[in-house]
């Protein structure tokens, strides 16, 4: 555990390159790929053979690299791929906070700000590369969870859905997609919703998804059947997070819902997956932003107080799913 920091920024070379998409058609000699990606052969081929070791290529016979299994994960093109992950999860400005760690526990203070100087989304709005790789690792994200969102919830009796803080728009578009009577709105402000007109488009469903930029801390859009806010509570504290939940509340009309997805924490902490899952995540928020995660009793307090009563909480992975109405 202690040297994984070595292996992520290996993985996260692998991905920025695209090694993995350029073995997919079969094995290929690292010379070569040196001069297609302008790296260093002999780096790049101390680069690959490293990858062998910890099971992302393997080196045949001849000296020629190839996928495994686990670096199939890594191609851009194929279900469920981890690139998205590895490009924009290790980024430098999410490198750099978790190096200010210790002084921010001590201290008290967000390791964001320590490491950059800047909040985690002044970051992404002054740097389109750094956000587009942000925006890449959330669609990915989405790709996976989705089946399982279309599970937990029917929006089959929805007439309308809004996507509060949807960013780019890959969720809503995927819900619009398996119900083709929907219609929905992506809310989030102008810089979240950078290029989400081009992908309803690609989707196919920009007839039915109106895009509406906006602060969730002053007002959201009126009158749908369903409001989503996935993974947006855990990017704030708690009274930032209970401001959104009360500006949500008005916008909704006698029986509509509000569907929570966001990660739970262990009512006691164990070494269990799901548990240790929940609890890194929570440490990362607080990385990132300042903010955390909550158990389930924290977050029925937080949304009973903003006028919800929670319905269900359907065990979706790695995030729950919450349903609430508004009372």
């Amino acid at each position: 555990m202690i040297g994984g920091f070595r292996v992520s920024q290996m993985i996260r070379t692998a991905a920025l390159l695209k090694i993995c998409d350029r073995l997919a058609s079969g094995p290929r000699d690292s010379a070569d790929l040196a001069a297609e990606v302008h790296a260093d052969p002999g780096l790049l081929h101390r680069l690959m053979r490293v990858l062998v070791g910890v099971g992302v290529l393997e080196e045949g016979a001849d000296g020629r690299f190839s996928n495994t299994e686990m670096g199939e994960l890594l191609r851009t093109d194929v279900p469920s791929s981890a690139a998205g992950m590895a490009a924009g999860l290790l980024q430098d400005h999410s490198w750099k906070a978790w190096a200010q760690l210790p002084r921010g526990v001590v201290e008290g203070s967000i390791p964001h700000l320590l490491g950059n100087g800047a909040s985690f989304w002044e970051v992404l709005a002054r740097d389109p590369e750094t956000s587009a790789r942000f925006n890449a690792q959330m669609v990915s994200q989405t790709t996976v969870f989705v089946p399982q969102l279309l599970e937990a919830f029917d929006f089959s009796r929805c007439r309308s859905v809004i996507d509060v803080g949807g960013g780019n728009g890959a969720l809503i578009a995927a819900i619009l997609s398996a119900h083709p009577d929907l219609r929905g709105v992506l809310f989030d402000l102008d810089t979240g919703l950078a290029g989400a007109g081009e992908l309803v488009r690609r989707r196919g469903v920009a007839d039915r998804c109106t895009t509406v930029a906006g602060d969730f801390f002053e007002s959201v859009p009126a009158g749908a059947d369903a409001y989503l806010l996935r993974f947006v509570l855990h990017d704030w504290d708690d009274e930032h997070a209970a401001r959104i939940l009360r500006t949500v509340r008005p916008a909704m009309t006698p029986g509509s819902q509000l569907i929570v997805i966001d990660h739970l924490l262990p009512a006691r902490a164990d070494t269990s997956p799901d548990s240790r899952a929940s609890l890194i995540i929570d440490m990362h928020m607080y990385v990132l932003f300042g903010a955390r995660e909550r158990t389930e009793r924290e977050m029925r307090k937080m949304l009973e107080a903003a006028g919800f009563e929670v319905e269900r909480i359907a065990m979706t992975v790695p995030a729950r799913t919450i349903v609430a109405r508004a009372v």
